[in-house]
């Protein structure tokens, strides 16, 4: 199972909307590396050292770019997904 259609599984058991909210098309691709949200401070100043890891989902139709907390799309083991 390709790392696309395991976290389109993943998403699809947590009950999120598999449409796109802009085109409505439900061709999602996941970015190749996780990435850092940033965290920033009650007065909007980026806070050092400190984030979010995400997975971002593409959507094929017009390139909407979501995100995603990668804990909650990624399995604990990843090995035991297959």
């Amino acid at each position: 199972m390709s790392e696309t259609q395991r976290l389109r599984a993943r998403l699809t058991g947590q009950a999120v909307a598999p449409k796109c909210p802009f085109c409505g098309a439900s061709n999602w691709s996941v970015s190749a590396t996780p990435m850092i949200l940033p965290a920033a401070g009650d007065d909007g100043a980026l806070i050092p050292g400190q984030g979010y890891p995400v997975r971002a989902l593409v959507c094929g139709g017009c390139g909407f770019v979501r995100t995603h907390m990668r804990e909650a799309v990624e399995p604990a083991n990843p090995d035991a997904a297959d």
